[in-house]
């Protein structure tokens, strides 16, 4: 068991940029805030929830479960699978988790969803690529004055563009 959840974690550190993004692009479609609409507990199938984002994929709702699915795996959000009356078929029907309410906006119109879009934003992940280069520069060849130059180069250009 324990090299399980060993290979669990693992798998998270190796993986670890598939849930922030995730997370991000459904924040960015209002998946999050649409479950949240339907009220406290409510369940809606990807179908549904895809009828309330604007999208002009027909093939959102598949889209949207895959997504669903990975988030419900690391626990963002609940899934229960509910057969249909009239054709049998087992169907999923997602709701918010624990962790959702946080990235959904509370009744003062807060949430943590503008930081995760700022921690996951291009020009910041282009800034850590940048890192290394001037670490290397710095730990082997320049000194202090090259880690400067990063500084000013990547992480003053980020906070200009908010």
């Amino acid at each position: 068991m324990a090299d399980i959840l060993a290979f669990s974690d693992a798998m998270d550190l190796g993986c670890g940029i598939a849930l922030p993004m995730t997370l991000k692009a459904m924040i960015e479609l209002d998946v999050l805030e649409v479950m949240a609409a339907a009220g406290p507990g409510a369940l809606l199938s990807p179908e549904e929830i895809a009828s309330k984002i604007q999208t002009d994929n027909p093939d959102a709702h598949e889209v949207l479960d895959r997504m669903l699915r990975f988030l419900v795996a690391h626990k963002v959000v609940t899934c229960d699978v509910v057969v249909g009356e009239e054709d049998g078929e087992s169907k999923r029907r997602y709701g918010l988790g624990p962790v959702s309410k946080f990235f959904t906006k509370n009744e003062d119109g807060v949430s943590m969803a503008p930081l995760l879009l700022m921690h996951h934003c291009k020009a910041l992940a282009d800034s850590w690529y940048g890192l290394f280069s001037y670490l290397y520069l710095y730990l082997y060849f320049l000194g202090k004055k090259c880690f400067n130059k990063w500084g000013e180069k990547y992480i003053l250009k980020f906070f200009k563009k908010l």
